[in-house]
């Protein structure tokens, strides 16, 4: 849940719709639009960096130093990213080592019968389509 901070008023903005957005004065209304905004840009940004602080920074045309800033003020923890980046690489290879492992398998098989079979195998589940 976000939080907008003034100085007479805090507001939660986790979903911030038109109905909360006419509560609030126009100035309140606007920042918190803003934050809100701003923190969905930031984890987006985060998530296409793969939690790397130099990338996101870069892509959010901003020096490191602030990038940082902003992250810390919307409470963003890049690690958060680089363990889901590690944690998504792991699956990819685990899908792409096991499709690999079925293709030398049916590789293997297909080696074993003799053409003329796999041939009006093939043709006859291509004829019943």
């Amino acid at each position: 849940m976000l939080r907008v901070e003034s100085h007479n008023m805090t507001t939660n903005t986790t979903n911030l719709d038109d109905d909360d957005v006419e509560l609030l004065p126009l100035t309140e209304a606007k920042r918190a639009a803003a934050f809100a905004f701003e923190h969905r840009y930031l984890l987006r940004v985060m998530k296409i960096s793969r939690g790397s602080v130099s990338e996101g920074a870069r892509r959010a045309n901003l020096d490191r130093t602030n990038f940082r800033r902003l992250l810390k003020r919307h409470g963003i923890d890049a690690d958060e990213f680089k363990r889901a980046a590690a944690e998504a690489d792991v699956r990819a290879a685990i899908v792409a080592k096991a499709q690999l492992e079925a293709r030398a398998k049916l590789d293997a098989i297909a080696m074993t019968v003799p053409l003329h079979v796999m041939t009006t195998n093939m043709v006859r589940l291509l004829g019943s389509s």
